[in-house]
């Protein structure tokens, strides 16, 4: 427990950090990350997963978004406070609502994230209140943030996400397993390459992915990506399944959602995904609150290896 204090105190001082900089090469992230002994990688998968970080891995480049006030799918009169976070932000709030006279709750602190990533701003007030509140204090309204999100996500297909590229064989790589999703370096490399997923490990990043399709190579800028192109064993579990009646999308935690997905997901409930363990080795990663229609989207958008009936 010690532990995941200080680790929930270490994200919310990144977070307010990164509102303080605005915007900042991924080199000073790492750094910052560094500094309060967090893990670069997971970081910026949970500041981009709760709508706070946008990160470029093109430029190497992050960039907050800008202080966002959004409602919560079936929680009328509960709002998220997303984006950018800088130090004092929660009292410069309550003193916009004090001065316009709204029937406002600001919550004093975040609501911990047991050490996953920054805690979670609940304002409490009715809508119309909310909506006043982001014009008294200068916070953007957002209303349906996880939907308007959900529903600008294209179909994930090679063309959309590969880029035409010819692997350098000078580095060490080995096949991904389609059914486990585990880089196989293990694996007994023939004279030719076999169609499928290729994990790369190279100066630039310790792991990227290639697709091989047909003889053509693709590199895959985002890797969260590939194993959502691959083609599975059809008695491979689905890697994405909802329950409607418990609003839980479970998605396998060898195949993380990629950034837009999950923070779709995430804007539903203000949480980061609990995991669930499922066998040794791997998980399932619950994201909670996801509406129907927010599933629905989701899915689509992997299709067509998630989900299967």
């Amino acid at each position: 427990m010690v532990e995941a204090e200080r680790r929930q105190a270490s994200y919310d001082a990144l977070l307010s950090w990164c509102s303080e900089l605005g915007s900042g090469s991924w080199e000073q992230f790492r750094r910052g990350c560094w500094n309060l002994q967090l893990g670069a990688s997971a970081a910026a998968r949970a500041l981009s997963a709760l709508g706070h970080v946008e990160f470029c891995w093109r430029t190497r480049q992050f960039s907050c978004a800008p202080a966002t006030l959004t409602t919560i799918p079936e929680m009328p009169g509960r709002f998220l406070l997303c984006g950018q976070r800088t130090l004092g932000v929660l009292e410069e709030l309550r003193l916009a609502a004090d001065h316009s006279s709204l029937d406002v709750d600001v919550a004093r602190q975040p609501v911990h994230q047991f050490g996953a990533g920054p805690g979670t701003v609940i304002v409490d007030g009715d809508a119309t209140d909310a909506e006043k509140l982001s014009r008294a204090s200068g916070v953007l309204f957002a209303p349906n943030a996880g939907w308007a999100i959900a529903d600008t996500l294209p179909v994930l297909t090679l063309d959309a996400c590969g880029e035409p590229a010819t692997p350098d064989e000078r580095f060490p790589h080995c096949p991904v397993d389609p059914d486990t999703l585990e880089d196989r370096w293990d694996a007994e490399l023939a004279d030719g390459y076999a169609d499928g997923l290729w994990a790369w490990s190279t100066y630039r990043r310790p792991r990227e992915l290639y697709l091989r399709r047909a003889g053509d190579w693709w590199y895959l800028p985002v890797v969260e990506h590939g194993p959502y192109l691959i083609e599975r064993p059809a008695d491979a579990p689905a890697l994405v399944d909802y329950d409607p009646a418990s609003r839980v999308l479970a998605v396998d935690s060898r195949a993380p959602l990629p950034e837009l997905h999950a923070r779709a997901a995430c804007l539903c409930s203000g949480r980061l995904p609990l995991a669930q363990p499922y066998a040794p080795g791997f998980a399932y990663d619950h994201y909670v609150n996801v509406t129907p229609e927010v599933a629905a989207m989701i899915t689509t958008s992997l299709a067509p290896t998630t989900p299967r009936p």
